[in-house]
């Protein structure tokens, strides 16, 4: 037993053993350890480096061209050897004549800006040509620059934007960006709104500020494409982000406005703030205005919503504008339809009819073709014009469930029409002029043509003077009198 138990206690001590051996391998190196392995690879990444530079000396002076440019690289930005633009200058030279589109370009770039050789923009040109010839696209755009400003060459648009596009399309973003300026103005080229923003796009997608801001302005205007004022919001974001002032002056303006974004007076204080620091004019002094409207709207706010919670309904419907515009309140179309709502059921006329356009376009609520007809129709009794006017549309078209019914459309029409509503006074001079609902009658046409005018619409002037021919001198003379002496009536309800 006193045999076993003392093998049994030296396995264990044997085992001991080999754990703390096997704990002490295991254990890192110390900071001295590691700081000595450094310094030996760098000695040796040392050495690597000069029997590199030795061996490329070599068969560069024996004529090699790829290591011929490889020292002329180095040499210009200082790899491996100190930076020294002569000897970059003299070793690219050397691979340029044996055609290296490479050394080719570098050497042009030295030459452009005077770097290790004096500057010399013809032999610059000269070099830029043979590498663009050769399909390097940096070549093309400088080449495309040089033509464009006459340096070194005659200057020449045409071929300034030819080189341009080349590059361009092997994925040059600032060719993309030139190719695109040249084909919006039509400058050397036909100009080509569409190609222009397809230019435009390709460097925005590349990341350049400008060009995302001219493809925001593009999606703004419905310029080379198809107008979506939300792509505009979210490219002058891009923009934005990346500092270019206007875009951030603008986007500031969507956020105050709620414009193509969600309104947020807060998000429109930072864009304008930045964009004031840039000296955009105009920036500094909306920062200002906006930051007194909101505490100014803050306030009325307050006040209205203490009323309208009492059951106000101008109140109400005051609360339904606010949040419609975002003015005192954060911007909801949701809570501007509740507070329509209230104000329609406690009978407010002009609540009744923003009710109703929410539900006809579902704006802040569940579109309902139905209660939008239901709503129209009461404000319309209570005299709101463009309610009259929808319930016309409804009688003229047979929307909405109404029967179709000319002489209903032309009642309706007419109530808005005195009241002066331009859209009723050339629907009823339609109805006239076809004698539609009403007896026919060019006279009566004329004269709601002419009222409807006033609201600067040009197609109801053509509508008036097509009838023109068909009237005696002495009657339009009768109906300039009457149309001069016409005033719109005060609202009444039904």
């Amino acid at each position: 037993m006193m045999k076993k138990f003392l093998s049994a206690v030296a396995i264990a001590a044997l085992a001991a053993s080999l754990y703390a051996g096997g704990a002490e391998a295991k254990r890192p190196p110390t900071k001295e350890q590691l700081e000595a392995q450094k310094e030996e690879q760098r000695l040796e990444a040392e050495q690597k480096l000069k029997e590199r530079l030795i061996y490329l000396n070599k068969i560069a002076n024996e004529g090699d061209m790829k290591a011929q440019f490889d020292l002329g690289r180095r040499y210009n930005v200082g790899d491996g050897v100190p930076e020294d633009f002569a000897r970059a200058a003299a070793w690219y030279e050397k691979a340029a004549a044996q055609g290296s589109a490479a050394a080719q370009h570098n050497l042009a770039v030295l030459y452009d800006m005077g770097q290790g050789v004096a500057r010399d923009d013809k032999r610059a040109a000269e070099l830029y040509e043979k590498a663009a010839a050769q399909g390097s696209q940096s070549a093309q755009y400088n080449l495309g620059l040089f033509y464009d400003a006459g340096r070194g060459v005659t200057a020449d648009k045409a071929k300034a934007v030819m080189w341009f596009e080349k590059a361009a399309l092997q994925g040059n973003a600032e060719a993309q960006f030139a190719a695109a300026n040249y084909y919006a103005t039509g400058v050397g080229v036909k100009q080509d709104i569409a190609k222009a923003f397809e230019f435009y796009k390709k460097a925005a997608d590349q990341g350049i500020a400008e060009a995302q801001f001219k493809v925001a302005m593009a999606y703004e205007n419905g310029a080379g494409v198809v107008k979506d004022p939300k792509q505009a919001t979210s490219w002058l974001g891009n923009a934005a982000e990346q500092g270019h002032p206007q875009a951030q002056y603008m986007l500031g303006k969507r956020y105050e406005t709620g414009t193509a974004a969600e309104q947020d007076y807060e998000l429109a204080a930072e864009w304008y703030k930045k964009a004031a620091a840039q000296g955009v004019a105009g920036a500094r002094d909306d920062l200002v205005k906006l930051r007194e409207f909101v505490q100014g709207y803050e306030a009325k706010a307050a006040q209205v919503l203490a009323r309208a919670e009492k059951g106000d309904a101008d109140s109400q419907f005051e609360m339904g504008r606010l949040y419609a515009k975002g003015q005192g309140v954060k911007q909801n179309n949701g809570m501007a339809a509740q507070w329509y709502l209230k104000a329609a059921e406690s009978g407010h006329a002009e609540g009744m009819y923003y009710i109703a356009t929410a539900y006809d376009a579902g704006r802040g609520i569940a579109p309902d073709v139905k209660k939008a007809a239901g709503w129209y129709q009461k404000a319309a009794e209570q005299g709101v014009s463009r309610a009259q006017f929808v319930i016309g549309q409804y009688y003229a078209t047979g929307m909405a469930g109404y029967e179709k019914d000319f002489e209903k459309a032309a009642a309706w029409y007419e109530r808005a029409a005195v009241q002066g509503n331009n859209n009723a006074q050339y629907d009823l001079g339609l109805l006239y002029l076809n004698g539609n609902g009403v007896e026919k009658s060019l006279i009566e046409a004329y004269f709601w043509f002419s009222v409807a005018m006033r609201g600067g619409y040009d197609t109801y002037g053509i509508a008036r003077n097509s009838i023109a021919g068909s009237l005696t001198s002495e009657q339009i003379k009768d109906l300039r009198e009457r149309i001069e002496t016409w005033r719109p009536a005060v609202r009444k309800a039904q």
